[in-house]
């Protein structure tokens, strides 16, 4: 049986238990505490976490935003993109991916309306 834990029937027989021996805890040092240097050594460098932020998500001239096109067209258009790139097929300034195409549309539509 745990120490300092009773039962019911203990409790009422008047049977008294030891009490726990409760020792204080010890302080745990810190790892600052521990090693100072190191934890010195890592504010002067500090390494870059996760991935490199390149690309389209980090880059603040772009913005993520959702659109509804019909599953097939983006299927087919997905596709023959893909094969153009696997075949390496795509003219210089030609869209490699869907969303370097709809920019290229996009770009080609707001200049037909301002030219109107």
């Amino acid at each position: 049986m745990r120490e300092g834990w009773r039962r019911p029937r203990d409790l009422e027989a008047g049977v008294a238990m030891k009490k726990a021996k409760v020792e204080p805890k010890k302080a745990k040092l810190t790892r600052a505490e521990e090693a100072p240097a190191a934890v010195s050594l890592l504010k002067e460098q500090p390494r870059p976490v996760g991935r490199p932020k390149t690309g389209k998500r980090s880059n603040e001239d772009f913005r993520s935003v959702t659109v509804y096109i019909r599953k097939d067209t983006h299927a087919y258009v997905d596709e023959i993109l893909r094969r153009r790139r696997r075949k390496g097929e795509i003219p210089e300034g030609e869209p490699e991916d869907v969303s370097e195409l709809v920019q290229d549309l996009l770009a080609e539509w707001l200049a037909e309306q301002r030219g109107k």
